[in-house]
């Protein structure tokens, strides 16, 4: 039992972590470590999401169970949280639900839940479109909700981390992350009343708060770098740096001002500047091979990981 005495102590531990955290993740992005900031960022929220219910719980004047406290940030398919998470937007004028399945349905234990959830959603006059991604795949699932964020564009989107795996939360939060150029992407956490554990049927029940979490940004390459990113990604193995200065000045990625007899160095130097000095040095997509007198771009583990999401 955590006293009403003891939340203050609490909340100040809570926002002293969370911040430590966000420092800590603020930094390896700065330095290029995306895949290490990336979860910092997210035991970050939790941090804070603790600080802001301790908070409100002492403002009420109550205590906090031991066994409340352990739950509430644990996550799962909640039919529960989902139908009013979003019965609740629709009171909030939102008038389409999104939903993210896994893509084997053989594999999902949430299937015989999809229906009614649909059903409901529908009885509600919620319009319902389905998404399909590999629920394993960090990648795939930041790809289909940076679609899903690109066909809603123009409308308030409102993203629900709570409901699916760990994956898809963080997957959830770094699609909110890097693709909210409109600034209408809102993240948020709904608390379940109660966890009851998962024996294939539902793994908590209830609503009890919606909470909207801060949505930081993470900054992602300029077009004509994801597109020459492709244009690398595609060739294969590796592509010849004459070849991929012909394809990006075809496609306008760079800037040549040049007479005729100087073109092809000029091109050079403005490929190095403007696309491959930044694929190679900032972002760490690509790296460049020397055989013999010839130059060839490659892309890196890290570039094929972009190309899953970015393109």
């Amino acid at each position: 039992m955590i006293k009403q005495g003891q939340l203050k102590k609490g909340v100040e531990l809570c926002l002293k972590n969370g911040h430590g955290l966000l420092q800590d993740a603020h930094f390896l992005e700065q330095n290029n470590k995306f895949t290490s900031a990336i979860p910092l960022f997210v035991i970050s929220y939790e941090e804070m999401n603790k600080a802001l219910f301790l908070e409100d719980t002492r403002y009420q004047g109550n205590d906090i169970s031991d066994k409340e406290y352990s739950n509430i940030f644990s996550k799962g398919s909640h039919i529960n949280k989902i139908i009013f998470d979003y019965e609740m937007r629709k009171k909030a004028r939102a008038d389409k639900v999104w939903l993210v399945i896994h893509n084997n349905s053989s594999e999902d234990k949430a299937l015989p839940f999809i229906d009614r959830v649909q059903k409901q959603l529908k009885k509600a006059s919620i319009k319902v479109e389905l998404a399909r991604s590999d629920r394993t795949d960090l990648f795939q699932t930041i790809k289909v909700i940076k679609d899903i964020i690109l066909k809603e564009q123009e409308n308030d989107i409102f993203v629900n981390v709570a409901s699916g795996s760990k994956i898809q939360a963080i997957a959830c939060m770094m699609a909110c992350m890097i693709f909210n150029d409109t600034k209408n992407v809102k993240p948020f956490y709904a608390h379940a009343e109660e966890y009851v554990g998962f024996s294939g049927k539902e793994q908590s029940k209830g609503v009890k708060k919606l909470q909207e979490l801060p949505s930081y940004e993470i900054q992602r390459p300029k077009p004509e770098l994801i597109k020459a990113l492709k244009i690398i990604s595609e060739y294969g193995k590796k592509i010849p740096k004459k070849i991929l200065a012909q394809k990006v000045d075809d496609e306008k990625l760079i800037t040549v001002n040049a007479k005729d007899e100087n073109y092809e160095q000029a091109r050079f130097a403005s490929l190095d500047k403007n696309i491959i000095q930044p694929l190679t040095d900032h972002w760490k997509f690509a790296e460049v091979e020397k055989v013999g007198r010839s130059r060839y771009v490659k892309i890196t583990e890290a570039g094929k990981n972009a190309v899953e999401f970015l393109i």
